[in-house]
């Protein structure tokens, strides 16, 4: 099955949650072990996150990350565009590209473009809505998760 988002971000994501539920600097070797992520991968994506503005680093002994805004103020929208680029990504659909797919032999005849529009637009709401402080308290909430399938 394929991931709407990449491991490295999925990664972020759990890990900027995980920082912030912390007060002070947090080493990035406890963030690896208690959210199980590959150490020297997480410190390349808490790396990219600091360049991008979203997390304090501190060297030496009482070094480690924190949240550079407060957990509010941090979408999952900001976090996927900062390690991912554009969440949602086909040509016709696209803001910025406006081009029609390689399949596609007309955009003006394509059966699925605005509904691919309206998936778009939703999909970027929610998680403009999604801060870090209410997606940690949605899993301390959350007991089950319901999985929806599709018969073909």
């Amino acid at each position: 099955m394929n991931s709407l988002f990449s491991k490295k971000c999925i990664y972020g994501i759990k890990a900027l949650i995980h920082i912030s539920k912390e007060q002070g600097f947090i080493n990035s070797a406890v963030i690896s072990e208690k959210q199980n992520i590959p150490h020297a991968f997480l410190r390349n994506i808490l790396l990219e996150l600091g360049k991008r503005g979203l997390l304090y680093m501190k060297k030496g002994k009482e070094g480690g990350y924190k949240l550079a805004k407060p957990a509010e103020e941090i979408t999952m929208y900001c976090i996927i565009e900062s390690l991912d680029g554009p969440v949602f990504s086909m040509p016709c659909v696209d803001s910025k590209a406006q081009e029609k797919c390689a399949d596609c032999i007309s955009e003006l005849s394509c059966p699925i473009k605005n509904t691919m529009i309206k998936v778009k637009t939703q999909i970027i709401d929610v998680l403009k809505e999604t801060n870090l402080k209410n997606a940690s308290s949605e899993i301390l909430n959350s007991t089950q998760v319901k999985v929806v399938s599709c018969a073909v």
